[in-house]
């Protein structure tokens, strides 16, 4: 042993917390009239934590069971043996870990007690696992011979960690999600398209691609919620906005931004004649009849394009151009066909 059984105990009971009845209990006992080296040996391979003991040089003086069975290196291959070669020579990413920076090893040099919560040490198979760990000065006659190290695996709890993050991304993507969509439609809402149609402006100014927003203003709904309420108001939204994604392609964004205004935005167009024809496939799709709780009702949809390619437009911009040729677009809305059984 470094130094005596009541030096290793004092120090054991300090890193570890063995309670102070306990240590002073096992230096008193008189019967059995001692406490010698092979009851502390006992002691020490009963705890979970791995523990060892070095000289000034780093070598290794002692090593309990728990830290043998951890490490995968065999007692006797440790002592004797520089053990920030053999188990914390790398930090977590396998850059190397001088031992002039190593934590533990300032205990020896400095007299000062150490506590790191969140590293690593690595085994004799060449892999690593979470520990947080302690290290302490070994004090003989008010020398620092060596340090005394402990050492919890804690993979467990760096796995409930990562499963709480998770979790918490996971709770913080959904809420954000939340505040991009429309409540009823499950479409995107106004906040979202002015986020999308800012970046394709970007990519279509880069790239010099044609761009095109329509906006969609549905014609006769007032009077569908006039005639037949505000929940087959609420469900003829809902069928618009199935039937607007199922018209126009798949990299399409489709917004609900309020009320009975959609918008649809297009990118990476050939020519504005596609984009005429989208809006047409629009206007058609939503003059079909729809089918709701209370009847069939038919609508109608004015649309109004804007397009551009150019580098530096707004959002805002474009999104006012594209509601202006709404209005103009826009026929004298007639009384809806009334719902039929």
């Amino acid at each position: 042993m470094l130094t005596s059984a009541k030096q290793v105990l004092a120090t054991v009971g300090r890193v570890l917390g063995v309670p102070s009845q306990l240590a002073g209990g096992l230096l008193r006992a008189r019967r059995p009239p001692a406490f010698d080296a092979s009851d502390l040996r006992l002691l020490i391979d009963t705890v979970v934590e791995g523990l060892w003991c070095t000289d000034l040089e780093g070598r290794c003086t002692f090593v309990n069971w728990a830290a043998s069975d951890m490490l995968g290196w065999p007692t006797d291959e440790l002592i004797g043996s520089a053990v920030h070669v053999l188990v914390h020579h790398s930090h977590e990413d396998g850059s190397s870990y001088p031992a002039t920076e190593c934590a533990i090893g300032r205990a020896a040099l400095t007299g000062e007690s150490i506590r790191v919560d969140d590293d690593v040490l690595w085994r004799r198979d060449g892999t690593s696992f979470p520990v947080s760990h302690a290290a302490s000065p070994i004090v003989k006659h008010g020398v620092v011979v060596g340090s005394v190290v402990t050492f919890t695996d804690i993979s467990e709890r760096k796995q409930a960690e990562e499963e709480l993050r998770r979790h918490r991304q996971a709770e913080a993507d959904r809420l954000r999600a939340l505040t991009l969509r429309d409540d009823l439609t499950g479409l995107g809402n106004r906040t979202q398209l002015n986020g999308r149609l800012t970046q394709a402006l970007a990519r279509a100014g880069r790239r010099g691609r044609l761009l095109a927003l329509l906006f969609c203003d549905l014609d006769k709904f007032k009077a569908v919620n006039d005639l037949h309420g505000h929940q087959a108001g609420d469900e003829l939204l809902v069928e618009v906005g199935a039937r607007l994604r199922g018209v126009v392609r798949p990299g399409d964004t489709v917004s609900r931004i309020g009320g009975d205004e959609f918008v649809v935005l297009c990118e990476d167009l050939a020519t504005e004649q596609e984009a005429s024809i989208i809006a047409e496939r629009v206007r058609t799709a939503l003059a079909e009849p729809f089918e709701l709780s209370v009847g069939s009702v038919r609508i109608g949809c004015s649309v109004g394009v804007a397009t551009t390619s150019e580098a530096g437009v707004a959002a805002h911009d474009l999104l006012a151009e594209a509601d202006q040729r709404m209005y103009e677009a826009k026929a004298p809305a007639a009384a809806p066909v009334p719902a039929q059984a």
